[in-house]
């Protein structure tokens, strides 16, 4: 009960935030839909440290990819791009970008990927499931900003994979030699 309790005050001062914030309207629904997610009943085996750990890592690593690709493809592809005056501006830049990125695939991508893993667990087709999933959540934000939602959902989802996969090899390959030793 203690729990719950706290899981709607922390959704109310989050709503209320975004509420009073002057961020447009369906960014505001999202936000609030994202953290509504937490309110869902999911069983004791699903908040993992390892699920967690992966999901982070898989949010931080690719705000990091997303941000380097933002700044350097238009440079290699285009020979175009900001021009920087030295080597703060760029690091300036990235640091804006990387923090904006952070900020997305923190509020957004992570409580999206949960959703996937929890909804993909019931398909046979786990690993196509995921994917529909994580791309139909940055299809949700297209109408204003281009087509970057969908690569970050892309980038999100490539890295979570890798790193679910790397995993279980890993457990595999741990169980195996305990297997072997007896």
């Amino acid at each position: 009960m203690k729990h719950l309790l706290l899981k709607i005050v922390v959704f109310s001062i989050f709503t209320f935030i975004v509420a009073v914030s002057d961020i447009p309207t369906y960014i505001k629904n999202i936000f609030v839909m994202a953290i509504l997610f937490f309110l869902l009943p999911f069983e004791n085996h699903f908040f993992t440290k390892e699920r967690m750990s992966r999901k982070c890592i898989a949010a931080a690593s690719g705000a990091v990819i997303f941000t380097s690709l933002f700044l350097l493809v238009p440079l290699l592809f285009f020979n175009e791009g900001a021009n920087y005056k030295g080597l703060i501006d760029f690091i300036l830049s990235f640091s804006l970008i990387l923090f904006y990125a952070l900020l997305g695939f923190g509020v957004y991508g992570l409580p999206a990927s949960l959703f996937s893993d929890w909804i993909a667990e019931k398909f046979s087709y786990r690993l196509a499931s995921a994917a529909v999933i994580h791309l139909t959540f940055g299809l949700l934000l297209i109408t204003k900003l281009s087509l970057i939602p969908i690569i970050c959902a892309g980038i999100f989802w490539v890295i979570d994979e890798k790193i679910r996969k790397n995993q279980r090899k890993d457990f595999l390959r741990e169980r195996n030699s305990i297997i072997r030793s007896e």
